[in-house]
């Protein structure tokens, strides 16, 4: 015969071997989830939106001393940087840089993408004695941050009262790249403002339709991360 205290004992004897128990819990519903997945695509689309502005900066100073110009850039960009520099009074030169030309060293005139750049803007118009052309030695990695360390040597040996201010001029998306490597070999001699310059080779407005846009987008992401937060060269 099972009297209650020997019930009362069984139940406590097997309550420490639980291993399922009900609860009341919270969980969405549907239209919840459906809420919350098209929140979230909002966000994400407000963020694909606004990658390819953030890589193609534009913080240019008022008032600066010089222009830097990328050697690399195409014809149109030389364009853009001679009429970048015909419109602010203040501008005392153009720099270009450069590494070795990757192909054409040997049958090319001009060896490097400096001398190359330098040769185009005098062509096109600007006074010889305006346009300075910075080379580097030819690296096979890290030639943006190589060009910036050969315009700081280059820059210690101006008067260091000459030269307060410059404007980096880059082409579209790589911009932002190019800032932060140029300011980290010489933002402690000069203060460095940025300019991007568009590309042809795809609609800045609607990157993400054209190949190469995602692709150059996708790129400088990856890359810009790298040099800055693993404090890395290219």
């Amino acid at each position: 015969m099972t009297t209650p205290s020997t019930t009362r004992v069984k139940t406590r004897r097997f309550k420490f071997l639980k291993l399922v128990d009900r609860r009341d819990r919270w969980g969405l519903t549907l239209q919840g989830w459906l809420f919350g997945l098209a929140l979230l695509s909002v966000v994400l689309w407000g963020v694909f939106s606004q990658l390819h502005g953030f890589f193609a900066i534009n913080q240019p100073l008022a008032n600066p001393d010089l222009l830097i110009v990328e050697g690399w850039v195409t014809d149109d960009n030389a364009k853009d940087a001679i009429q970048e520099f015909r419109s602010r009074p203040s501008y005392k030169a153009i720099i270009t840089t450069g590494t070795k030309l990757p192909r054409g060293y040997y049958l090319s005139e001009y060896k490097t993408f400096a001398e190359l750049s330098r040769a185009s803007l005098v062509k096109m118009g600007i006074p010889a004695s305006q346009v300075i052309a910075v080379s580097a030695p030819g690296v096979p990695r890290d030639r943006s941050y190589t060009s910036a360390v050969a315009l700081a040597d280059w820059l210690k040996s101006q008067d260091q009262s000459a030269y307060r201010s410059a404007n980096l001029l880059s082409e579209s998306v790589h911009a932002r790249r190019s800032w932060t490597l140029f300011k980290k070999a010489i933002a402690s001699r000069i203060e460095l403002g940025v300019i991007s310059v568009p590309t042809a080779e795809y609609d800045g407005d609607r990157w993400w339709t054209q190949s190469e846009g995602f692709k150059r987008v996708l790129f400088e992401g990856i890359a810009w991360f790298y040099v800055t937060f693993f404090n890395r060269t290219e």
